[in-house]
């Protein structure tokens, strides 16, 4: 790259650490992936999760791909915390290919893909009823071999998808408004003049109705 071209800030040196690592982890921990596996960094949306397997979700021609993307929102983590969403969806590459159902459609990791998580070099606990054992991260002697055999380049790190303010909905940016003398309610932006059509018609001066909170 030129100098005259180094506004471009590639996300190219992230990804080849997580191939890098990926590669790393299936030899490391004998997963003996040979189904062909892509690795993506995108939008997890609305999604809570920071990285996602999908069988098959690419192709090549006629060979199809499996798919690991890791949620560009959540790359502001800690470089190993990063790293070990890779070791957990490479959990679930090494898991199809063996044939082993590790999760329900719902998501919920079961039993079968804790021994494997734990034989991959992580910890993994229940995180809820719906999830199940999808809580994992780095053991701490698989933290000292990542930092002294993988030695992550930390310099690939860094760039990150910020996180779009959330825009107010129409209910939530309204306030609640009630009459003073009948109590008739009504919602409306702060500072709106509502006049209450039930009393005022009935003889009374303009009934302004009052903002809750105020």
């Amino acid at each position: 790259m030129n100098e005259q071209d180094n506004w471009l800030d590639s996300i190219r040196p992230l990804l080849a650490e997580l191939e890098r690592y990926a590669l790393w982890i299936n030899t490391q921990y004998r997963l003996g992936l040979q189904d062909k596996v892509t690795i993506l960094v995108q939008t997890k949306g609305t999604s809570a999760v920071y990285g996602h397997f999908r069988p098959l979700g690419w192709a090549r021609g006629d060979a199809k791909v499996h798919e690991i993307s890791i949620a560009a929102e959540e790359l502001a983590r800690p470089v190993l915390d990063v790293l070990a969403t890779v070791q957990h969806e490479m959990v679930h590459a090494g898991c199809n290919q063996a044939g082993i159902q590790d999760c329900a459609k719902s998501g919920r990791h079961n039993k079968r893909y804790q021994t494997a998580a734990v034989a991959a070099g992580l910890t993994c606990e229940l995180m809820s009823k719906s999830r199940g054992y999808a809580a994992t991260a780095m053991t701490e002697e698989t933290k000292r071999l990542v930092e002294d055999a993988f030695q992550p380049d930390i310099a690939a790190f860094g760039l990150c998808r910020l996180v779009p303010a959330k825009r107010q909905t129409k209910a939530a940016s309204q306030v609640a408004y009630i009459c003073p003398i009948c109590g008739t309610k009504a919602r409306a932006h702060r500072d709106t003049l509502l006049v209450c059509g039930h009393c005022t018609p009935k003889g009374h001066s303009r009934v302004d109705m009052q903002a809750q909170g105020d």
